[in-house]
C-alpha cells in the first residue's frame, strides 16, 4: 500500500510538480486570503479546482498552447488560457502571505547564518530593439535575473526581488542594491 501511494505520489509530482500536500495547501491560502478578490472575479460561481490545477500544470510545464490543453484533458484553448490565467493571477496575489523575510528565524538556533541566496535567471524573448544589458550567460541569450533566499533550517523561501535585466545586474550587485539593506539593523 505504501509503494502505491509513493508512487502516485511521485506521479503527481512529475504531473504537478510539487506534492499534493503543497497543491492543497495553495488552494487553501487561496481560498481563505483571496475570497473578495475571487467573488469580483467568479461571482456566484464557486472557485473550481480543476481550473486551478491547469494552472499549475501551465506553471510547471509551460508549453505551448495545444499541449497545456492536451495535459489539461483536451479543453479548448481560450477556455484553458482563461482559467488558467486567472489562477496564475491569485497565486501571485499570495506572494506576501508566503515570502516573509522573518520567517528565516523559524527554527533558528543561534546561528550566524540563516539563509542561502542565488540569483536565479529566466530565458524570455528578444526584446526590441536590441539591448546586451539583457544578455545572461546561464543559456546565452535574454534573460531576467532574480534573487532567492532560502532559509537554510526548513527551506522556506524567505526573500525575492527581481526582475532584473540579466547583463546589467550580476547577483552581487543585486545583493548590494537590496538584500544588504534589507539585514541592515540585523545583529
Amino acid at each position: 500500500e505504501k509503494m502505491i501511494d509513493s508512487g502516485r505520489k511521485r506521479q503527481w509530482r512529475s504531473i504537478f510538480g510539487v506534492g499534493p500536500e503543497v497543491i492543497a495547501h495553495v488552494w487553501n491560502l487561496m481560498i481563505q486570503n483571496l475570497s473578495h478578490v475571487m467573488k469580483e472575479t467568479l461571482g456566484d460561481k464557486p472557485p473550481n479546482p480543476e481550473h486551478f490545477l491547469w494552472a499549475i500544470i501551465f506553471l510547471k510545464v509551460y508549453g505551448n498552447e495545444a499541449t497545456n490543453c492536451r495535459i489539461a484533458g483536451g479543453v479548448d484553448e481560450n477556455t484553458f488560457q482563461k482559467w488558467a490565467w486567472l489562477y496564475v493571477r491569485k497565486i501571485s496575489c499570495l506572494f506576501s502571505e508566503v515570502v516573509i523575510f522573518e520567517n528565516r528565524y523559524i527554527e533558528d538556533e543561534g546561528n550566524d547564518c540563516l539563509i542561502s541566496v542565488d540569483g536565479a535567471d529566466f530565458e524570455i524573448q528578444e526584446p526590441s530593439p536590441f539591448n546586451e544589458g539583457w544578455y545572461s550567460h546561464k543559456f546565452s541569450g535574454p534573460g531576467l535575473r532574480y534573487e532567492i533566499g532560502v532559509c537554510i533550517k526548513t527551506g522556506h523561501i524567505v526573500w525575492v526581488i527581481g526582475p532584473f535585466p540579466c547583463g546589467v545586474y550580476p547577483d552581487v550587485k543585486i545583493f548590494q542594491m537590496c538584500l544588504k539593506h534589507a539585514r541592515q539593523g540585523v545583529p
